[in-house]
């Protein structure tokens, strides 16, 4: 794989860009990153109490996936410097739209900017958006925790 770099972004839409990126269209600034390791295994008790504990399996190897949670910081285009006439409002709207569709995730942990990321894309779905957070009304950003569950196939 390409050289990883830690970035202040990551990129999460449902549709991918052009070259040279390749990455998913939109890019949102993160303050926090949690990876998140799952297993998925099934746990059931008999009548007298004795446990079964399952654990779903490929080739004899249980199957990982990779979730992740990241407090995204929600601000406008003016607020972040770069062209455009989105305010955070919309950047709110379309994280929203975002929940329960099929989306690209390149991590954090990626090329810089101008490189091909196409290496770097993951299958996610946002299974969960935490509060968002207005500290003051004035302020004219946002944190929100949001929550994207892997959806890769195990191979």
């Amino acid at each position: 794989m390409a050289d990883q770099y830690v970035q202040d972004h990551i990129h999460l839409a449902e549709s991918l860009g052009g070259a040279p990126e390749n990455a998913p269209i939109y890019q949102w600034v993160v303050s926090k990153r949690s990876q998140i390791p799952v297993f998925d295994i099934n746990v059931q008790r008999s009548l007298d109490g004795t446990p079964f504990a399952y654990v779903v399996k490929k080739g004899g190897t249980p199957v990982q996936h990779q979730d992740f949670s990241y407090t995204v910081r929600l601000e406008g285009d003016a607020d972040r410097g770069v062209a455009g006439s989105n305010t955070v409002w919309d950047y709110q709207d379309r994280l929203l739209d975002l929940i329960g569709k099929r989306l690209y995730l390149v991590d954090n942990r990626h090329p810089a900017n101008g490189l091909d990321h196409t290496a770097f894309i993951r299958p996610v779905m946002i299974s969960r958006v935490g509060d968002i957070q207005d500290e003051h009304p004035l302020l004219r950003y946002f944190y929100v925790q949001v929550y994207l569950a892997d959806i890769t196939v195990p191979s």
